[in-house]
């Protein structure tokens, strides 16, 4: 028998050497990895917040709070991608992408978590009595100038005229108040009986002007709430809309029609009536408006300029759809 020859020993011992060392170094590679949770805007750290580490490697999420001081802790964590989601009442969540490799730090930056903001107050007429059911809508700031934030959603002030906006990031922001469009009360069942006339007037940009300024934004971005802020509406009087609406291919008699009255400053009311059938709609302050109609198949868009306490006349027909056509060009072919 012929005897193994030195160079395949070396081969041997060289490869049972390495399947050693790589058994030895498996139970190493997983890692502990620390944080640090702290508060945006006392910078001090953030007690049992709630947290989740997902994978797609994993079946279930590694969850577990952090302790009192902040620090949260996960062990036995392999080389790999990872998410890392913070949940606290009162902030907003937050969620970090994870890359651990073995040569990755231990302890990672502090965590920042960013503390929820509210605006709220009180809406009234002119002569003190509040403002029920009066709608709040929210602007932002942007180069100095007040973009919509449709993401913020409206509020509406409840029996007393108060309102509360919550839910805000560190910011500037600029309130729209737009009065009530319509009235009524809880009758003797409990349900709400609408009825009566809203008392009108045009919406206004907190402090009480008719133009957004971003001069008169709410600063929330070093404190936490704003309240007890004071909205007054002014009573105008107002103008009623009436008109008929001409069935058409794309609203046949009998079929739903929904029209909004708008104006530029966010003011508007809504109604919905059957194709063929006259309609009505308002009051609301006299002005430029835009009338807009909308079926299932179409939509009618009219300007309209209205004042005195009724505008009469009014025909709205909804055209069927027009496809258009052409090229786009661009100036910059780099772009």
């Amino acid at each position: 028998m012929r005897k193994p020859s030195f160079m395949s020993c070396a081969v041997l011992f060289l490869a049972a050497l390495g399947a050693h060392a790589g058994s030895s170094q498996q139970p190493g590679s997983s890692r502990e990895i620390r944080a640090h949770i702290i508060d945006e805007f006392t910078g001090q750290a953030v007690q049992r917040a709630r947290y989740a580490l997902t994978s797609a490697a994993m079946v279930d999420a590694l969850a577990g709070s952090s302790d009192a001081e902040g620090n949260l802790s996960l062990s036995a964590i392999r080389p790999g991608r990872y998410r890392l989601t913070i949940e606290k009442a009162g902030y907003f969540p937050e969620a970090v992408d994870l890359n651990i490799a073995e040569s990755s730090p231990t302890t990672m930056a502090d965590i920042v978590m960013t503390a929820r903001r509210e605006i709220s107050g009180v809406v009234r007429w002119q002569d003190g009595e509040v403002s029920a059911r009066a709608m709040v809508r929210v602007f932002g700031i942007r180069g100095a100038r007040p973009v919509a934030r449709p993401d913020i959603p409206t509020v509406q002030t409840n029996d007393r005229g108060e309102f509360i906006v919550p839910n805000l990031r560190p910011g500037r922001y600029i309130l729209l108040v737009s009065p009530p469009t319509f009235t009524g009360g809880i009758d003797a069942t409990g349900k709400f009986d609408a009825g009566g006339l809203p008392r009108l007037g045009l919406p206004v940009f907190y402090p009480g002007v008719n133009v957004a300024d971003a001069r008169t934004a709410i600063d929330v971005r070093g404190t936490l709430s704003v309240e007890n802020i004071g909205v007054v509406l002014e009573e105008k009087p107002g103008t009623v809309v009436e008109g008929t609406v001409v069935p058409s291919s794309t609203a046949p008699m009998g079929s739903d029609v929904a029209i909004t009255l708008s104006n530029p400053s966010f003011y508007s009311v809504s109604t919905t009536v059957f194709a063929g059938e006259d309609f009505r709609i308002g009051p609301v302050p006299s002005g430029f408006y835009i009338l807009d109609a909308s079926s299932q198949a179409g939509r009618a868009v009219l300007p309209l300029t209205i004042a005195g306490p009724t505008f009469c006349g009014v025909s709205l027909s909804i055209p069927p759809p027009t496809f258009l056509s052409g090229q786009v060009e661009i100036d910059d072919p780099s772009v």
